[in-house]
């Protein structure tokens, strides 16, 4: 037994110390035994015996069923430039590769390269020393005898070409469907087809785009030859075979059961490209292995190759393997998104400027939705500088549903359609049925136009504010009954803001400080926002507009209100909710016009709190809300305590004018002139019927205030009634 420390001599100096350190730490581990040190001109070799577990059956004989031996060689090669370049590990040329996974290819005689860990030999030394990578050896070769070493419910690990030349793209995943079309008659012979390629330089390197043409582009004339592996032993084992060569891409086919006949026709194809004048073609190899590859939801593997074409069919031609890219689809999309089956939900957005387009790029990247986008706006030079699409100014001036189709359904293979029409306009209508309308324009236009147009939907509408530090997610009832509008949910963040100071001075101090004009005319104005900030509060609200979309049961007749405020020292957010139940909707007539009256579920449940905790007396206060004279709307969003010497008793409450003209100019001020005393409100013990007092009060109340239509609500036994005319 050799000493488990050693030191080397290097051009007449020692080995530096942390190699010696990397030595001593193989040499001590508990499986290493016999050892032997080399000296080369780069790098440290270092042979050990390694001890493997092999089962319990296999004991006795000494090696696996496999081949793998209780005690293999294992060389380290330890270059001087350690620990910037990690120590490669080899086993013994004869390795039995073909019945174990996870090997880099490689020729016939070669050392064998096991792939010891997922995240590569150089993220592992750096994340867990050389003790990491020992301890992945040690599972890796006593899985490996004893047949574990792949894990079905992983998947198939396919050939890990290390000389990889270049990316095969499966345009719009059809050659893949091709595939698994043609795969319900799995080949017991080989099977070969011909097609062509798009070539494309990009980066000194080739990009191929598979098309499923029979005839060559007007602009290339790349071929490509598939050939389909047959099924059977050979495709459930493992190839790992370094193709550089003509000769070495025959010797994979051979593997794979492509041989006598069937490779010298395939050896005709091939050389009736060359001799056609071509210099190159694609060879597609497909294999249909026996369970899913690892991070696939199918079973093929795809091995493209670039073959160097010669006229005397040289066995020592080129051949590079390519890099075989599924393009994006809702299936890869879902896969790497999400754990689990998801819903699928078709989205009609309104408006995909800065907030929108950033909502619905990012929810087509789950693959869970599909897209009907609606925005007349065209793409100008500032929306470079938050857009979710930042292409090049040669596409500015084109509407920029166009852009956004083209990055939905184009790149990411996720369905999406488009419309320019103007969503504030009395004849806009909403095409199709979609599961929910998302509403981000920001415009009072559009908001007031999708309160009255017919719609089968849940419509949600977001919103940020205050150069992104708050913004506000909103979303009708899911049982699509629009007892809560939208518009009900933003009176309620209105009042929160009141209510709340820090938030009023997000909310209301919106003013001319923070818009800037981009272009000519005065409608041209747009936020001063970083895209940062910005883009912050929108992922947050995308992620929880997604948990809603998905979770949201569709018997709920409530309305969710939601929140989201970004601390300026730290940049954390805090969101805040609510659910809204069914809004109190009244028709009342003032001078000949009819107004409706929307009281806020929050708000009778306050007044139903008030009533029982005054007992035998009446009570009441003044109401706060907001006015929409254009739309004749009045939204009642909350009470405001009476004063102390307010008159009450079991038929009587009284206040006076001063306290609500004093309670109407604090919140005017305070609110930046959106909400303000709409009336006054009081409780009857009995029924709801207002009194002969009641109706006097009410004259007085529109004469004294100066209200465009004044509320009263009567809060009684049987629920709340609001005097008209």
């Amino acid at each position: 037994m050799v000493s488990r420390y050693v030191m080397v001599e290097k051009d007449s100096g020692k080995t530096p110390p942390h190699i010696q350190m990397l030595v001593a730490a193989i040499l001590q581990h508990q499986r290493s035994e016999d050892h032997q040190v080399t000296e080369r001109e780069n790098e440290l070799v270092l042979d050990v015996s390694w001890r493997v577990q092999l089962s319990s059956r296999d004991v006795e004989v000494g090696q696996s069923g496999t081949g793998i031996k209780r005690l293999e060689p294992v060389r380290f090669l330890i270059p001087f430039a350690f620990p910037l370049r990690p120590p490669d590990i080899t086993l013994r040329s004869d390795f039995p590769r073909e019945f174990v996974p996870h090997i880099y290819p490689g020729s016939p005689g070669d050392p064998v390269c096991p792939c010891i860990a997922e995240v590569g030999i150089t993220d592992l030394m750096f994340q867990e020393g050389i003790s990491g990578v020992l301890r992945s050896l040690q599972a890796w070769l006593d899985r490996a005898a004893q047949g574990t070493l792949m894990d079905p419910s992983q998947g198939w690990e396919p050939i890990l070409f290390q000389n990889i030349a270049g990316s095969f793209l499966d345009d719009k995943g059809s050659f893949l469907r091709g595939v698994r079309d043609a795969s319900l008659a799995a080949p017991t012979t080989p099977a070969f087809s011909v097609g062509w390629c798009q070539r494309e330089t990009l980066d000194g390197r080739f990009v191929y785009v598979q098309k499923l043409s029979k005839k060559p582009f007007e602009y290339t004339k790349t071929p490509a030859i598939v050939v389909r592996a047959p099924v059977g032993q050979e495709s459930k084992r493992f190839q790992h075979i370094d193709v550089r060569k003509r000769e070495d891409l025959y010797l994979l086919l051979e593997h794979l059961g492509i041989n006598g006949g069937d490779l010298t026709r395939l050896q005709k194809l091939v050389n009736d490209q060359g001799a056609n004048g071509l210099d190159w073609l694609i060879l597609i190899v497909v294999i249909k292995r026996p369970m899913n590859l690892i991070g696939c939801d199918h079973c093929f593997e795809i091995l493209p190759f670039d073959c160097v074409l010669t006229i005397n069919e040289s066995p020592k031609a080129k051949v590079s393997p390519l890099q075989y890219i599924e393009a994006a689809n809702p299936g890869l999309l879902q896969r790497v998104s999400h754990r689990g089956q998801r819903k699928h939900r078709s989205l009609h957005f309104i408006g995909v400027g800065s907030v929108g387009s950033k909502v619905a790029l990012s929810l087509a990247r789950t693959g869970n939705y599909g897209f009907h986008l609606t925005d007349n706006s065209l793409f100008r030079g500032h929306n470079l500088s938050r857009h979710a699409i930042a292409d090049p100014a040669s596409n500015l001036g084109f509407p920029k549903v166009v852009y956004m189709k083209n990055a939905i359904e184009s790149t990411l293979s996720v369905e999406c359609t488009i419309s320019a029409d103007d969503a504030s306009s009395p004849t806009f209508t909403i095409p199709g049925a979609p599961d929910a309308i998302i509403e981000s324009t920001g415009a009072a236009a559009v908001a007031a136009n999708l309160r009255w147009i017919p719609f089968d939907a849940q419509l949600y509408q977001v919103g940020v504010y205050a150069e992104a530090e708050l913004a506000f997610l909103s979303a009708e009832p899911r049982d699509q009954s629009r007892g809560v509008r939208v518009d009900d949910l933003e009176a309620w963040l209105f009042q929160q803001a009141f209510q709340n100071r820090a938030i009023g001075r997000l909310l209301f101090a919106e003013n001319e400080h923070s818009r800037m004009i981009v272009g000519p005319g005065c409608s041209s104005v747009t936020t001063v926002v970083s895209d940062p900030k910005l883009s912050l509060q929108v992922s947050a609200i995308t992620e929880r507009l997604d948990r809603t979309l998905q979770a949201w049961p569709y018997d709920d007749d409530r309305g969710l209100a939601a929140y989201c405020v970004r601390d300026p020292k730290s940049g954390n957010l805090s969101w805040t909710s609510t659910q809204l139940g069914k809004t109190h909707s009244h028709s009342c007539k003032r001078n000949g016009l009819v107004w409706e009256v929307r009281v806020l579920d929050s708000v009778v449940s306050l007044m139903k709190e008030c009533r029982a905790s005054a007992g035998k007396n009446e009570t009441g206060g003044a109401i706060i809300g907001r006015y929409d004279p254009l739309l004749q709307t009045v939204h009642v969003t909350g009470l405001v305590e009476p004063p102390a010497y307010a008159q009450a008793g079991p038929s009587l409450f009284q206040i006076d004018y001063p306290y609500l003209q004093e309670v109407d100019e604090d919140t005017l001020e305070q609110t930046a002139n959106t909400l303000r005393v709409v009336g006054t409100w009081h409780s009857h013990i009995g029924a709801s019927r207002p009194s002969s007092t009641d109706q006097t009060t009410f004259s007085d109340l529109s004469q004294n205030l100066g209200l465009p239509f004044p509320v009263m609500i009567v809060y009684g036994a049987d629920g709340l009634e609001i005097l008209s005319e």
